[in-house]
């Protein structure tokens, strides 16, 4: 198809080639710089040194060998008959490795969030779009995720969220006393027990889980204001992309991430399952659980599908009206007598229908959703998986 006006092919191309400059100078975000919890257990020499090691020696290894000790020096370690022991107390047992593992997913999670919004300008129409216009819309995402400004009264429920369940859970321990002092959180039965707890439980959850929670319900509307704040006709998807995804790839990715945050609860309760079978209370919760799994990675990207649905139609529209204009170009110059009217020679004109078909065929491949095929296997396979754990047993236990 021939350039419109006086603009040679080459200088149109030129020209175009800034639609893949990369604005390098973007805002980028922390993620968690007005998280006090988040900040210490991230930003001190072991965490930085070895992220993944760092936050399991923090989060794990560190309290269940104080708890350990602590049990160990008390003789509560393990217990005779019904009695609960440390080592048999599987709710705090199996909530410091999710812990751990949420806290180290949570670190790739904001990682990922800078390279899914900085990633965008590879599919935006940069003479449409410009780079402070850019940078403004990132700084206010990276408010709301990192919740700062009046964004802060949010993170700071959450927070207060987190407090109250702590003094709950502190009272409930504090006025309970086990039968022959074999209650190992009781203050009444083991004082130094019940105060480790009682510590450790206020870190978790005044600081650092509330500030988790926080981050993800914070990227889900992020990511959806993110794509309404963009006009469509700023959007060139790409029908050819490494992502496979039209050069929106990342935010599938961010999502696909946003679900494996809560992959360590659903093996808790496979955990559980395995151990106690399928209770009345895991029967409300693991439905629960996969539900959750399910809306965490399709809600964040409902936006950036209807987005990519618009341009999409546009990009088509505009092909289709390219190609019926060429199109009839090339059956009035067969048809007319005089085949010198100004009109492409047929040859010329087939060319240009020709590769204005292609195109169309190749756009109208362009997925509608932020992912390929691999992310859309590793999304089945998170929800599946546990299922078949529980259901395949049933199922047998049952014939």
């Amino acid at each position: 198809m021939a350039a419109k006006g006086n603009v040679s092919v080459a200088g149109f191309l030129d020209a175009r080639r800034t639609q893949f400059r990369q604005w390098r100078d973007l805002p980028v975000c922390s993620g968690y710089s007005a998280d006090v919890g988040l900040r210490v257990l991230f930003d001190n020499r072991l965490t930085k040194k070895n992220p993944v090691l760092g936050v399991f020696v923090v989060m794990t290894l560190a309290p269940l060998l104080m708890f350990g000790v602590i049990a160990a020096a008390s003789g509560t370690l393990t217990l005779e008959q019904d009695q609960i022991g440390f080592l048999d107390d599987f709710v705090v047992l199996a909530l410091l490795p999710v812990l751990g593992a949420m806290l180290c997913l949570t670190r790739r999670l904001l990682e990922k969030a800078n390279a899914a919004f900085t990633g965008v300008q590879s599919a935006l129409d940069k003479d449409k779009v410009e780079e402070d216009d850019y940078s403004d819309l990132l700084k206010r995402i990276w408010k709301i995720v990192e919740g700062r400004g009046k964004y802060a009264r949010y993170r700071i429920a959450f927070m207060a969220g987190g407090f109250f369940y702590w003094v709950w859970s502190s009272l409930s321990h504090y006025f309970y006393i086990g039968y022959d002092g074999t209650e190992i959180w009781s203050f009444g039965d083991h004082p130094v027990a019940y105060a480790a707890r009682v510590a450790w439980e206020f870190a978790v959850f005044v600081f650092i889980f509330p500030a988790v929670i926080y981050k993800v319900i914070a990227l889900i509307y992020a990511m959806n204001r993110f794509f309404n704040e963009i006009e469509v006709e700023s959007f060139r998807l790409r029908p050819v992309s490494p992502d496979g995804a039209a050069g929106l790839g990342d935010m599938g990715e961010l999502a696909l991430n946003m679900e494996y945050l809560f992959l360590p609860l659903v093996g808790v309760a496979i955990i559980n399952y395995l151990q106690n079978g399928l209770t009345t209370t895991l029967l409300i919760l693991f439905p629960g659980l996969v539900c959750l799994l399910v809306v965490v990675f399709w809600f964040p990207l409902w936006s950036a599908h209807s987005t990519m649905l618009q341009a999409k139609s546009q990009a088509l529209e505009l092909l289709e009206t390219e190609f019926n204009h060429h199109y009839d170009f090339l059956i009035f110059t067969i048809e007319s007598e005089d085949a010198t009217l100004g009109h492409p020679e047929p040859s010329q004109a087939v060319e240009t229908v020709e590769k204005l078909k292609y195109l169309y065929e190749e756009t109208e491949k362009m997925p509608v959703w932020p992912f390929d095929t691999a992310v859309l296997k590793r999304f089945s396979a998170t929800i599946v998986i546990p299922v078949l754990v529980v259901l395949i047993p049933e199922f047998i236990v049952r014939l």
